[in-house]
């Protein structure tokens, strides 16, 4: 049962809820919803849902029973087989397979390039299929998921802030295990985000509900930053989190789309926020008190 267990929460199913946002936000653009979006979310979530399993075996971070590779080949399975809804969804998988693949074999091995392979897996490629899916036109569709690409690569690079001298051992080349000063390198690019973020009211014709929530990511990003000085890398991890769930959520509502999409979007980000906070209460009670 315990081999069960572990198997199930190796395959961190809810960090999909970020990726699945980026699929939101292309409804609430387009303010069009269809059922062939449903298709890709669960490609989405069965083909992350094996990679994860898949790099779980490979940094041995869960005990996980024999018969795991079973599952993996399992899950793809029926994501092409779902996939094959539509052209734009098996194509998705695809290209998600692959790169997944090269994440988990040689991109970590790569200076930037688990940061550059999560943005275009994460946030770029969900974007632009799912735009294609509700019917935006491919200018606006590139444009889009370019934007995604840009504003989540200088995020990305953060979340190697945690884990360095495991990286270091298993030789992922990261900006904290190849740079001196890789944290402070780090920080500057986690700051840099802000400013795409910023553009995105004027390239994107956004209102003033966005602002508010711009402002908010601006606070967070100050407390992030507190917390990476101070040393509490896997803290600000979790707050990263909810910047980038508060930025995809101002996307929704700064285009005042249709309360169903709203709707919607918040329960996914509710959904995501209670994973969050068990997260950080079990970190408090590993540490054994609540970051300062």
């Amino acid at each position: 049962m315990g081999e069960l267990a572990n198997l199930i929460k190796a395959t961190r199913i809810y960090r999909t809820v970020p990726t699945l946002m980026v699929m939101t936000v292309s409804v609430a653009f387009a303010n069009h919803a269809t059922n062939q979006l449903i298709y890709l979310a669960l490609v989405c979530i069965l083909i992350y849902a094996a990679a994860s399993l898949h790099n779980a075996i490979k940094d041995k971070d869960y005990y996980l029973p024999n018969y795991t590779s079973l599952v993996i080949l399992a899950l793809l399975i029926i994501a092409l087989v779902i996939s094959l809804n539509s052209v734009a969804s098996f194509i998705t998988g695809i290209i998600w397979i692959l790169l997944g693949l090269f994440y988990n074999t040689t991109g970590r091995h790569l200076l930037l390039g688990d940061a550059t392979i999560l943005s275009i897996t994460h946030y770029a490629l969900p974007s632009f299929s799912s735009s294609l899916i509700v019917g935006m036109d491919m200018n606006f569709a590139s444009i889009l998921a370019g934007f995604m690409f840009i504003s989540f690569w200088f995020i990305m690079h953060s979340k190697n802030l945690k884990d360095t001298r495991e990286d270091a051992h298993r030789g992922y080349r990261t900006l904290t295990t190849q740079i001196h000063n890789g944290k402070g390198l780090t920080l500057v690019l986690f700051w840099l985000s802000i400013i795409p973020m910023a553009l995105a009211y004027f390239l994107f014709n956004l209102n003033k509900i966005y602002v508010l929530v711009w402002v908010l990511i601006l606070i967070l990003d100050i407390l992030v930053s507190y917390q990476i000085l101070k040393g509490r890398a896997e803290f600000a991890l979790k707050l990263t989190r909810v910047i980038i769930l508060f930025f995809l959520v101002g996307l929704i509502v700064g285009k005042a789309p249709d309360l169903r999409i709203v709707l919607g979007a918040s329960g996914l980000c509710s959904f995501y926020c209670l994973s969050l906070i068990k997260d950080v209460i079990d970190l408090v009670k590993i540490k054994g008190g609540a970051p300062a």
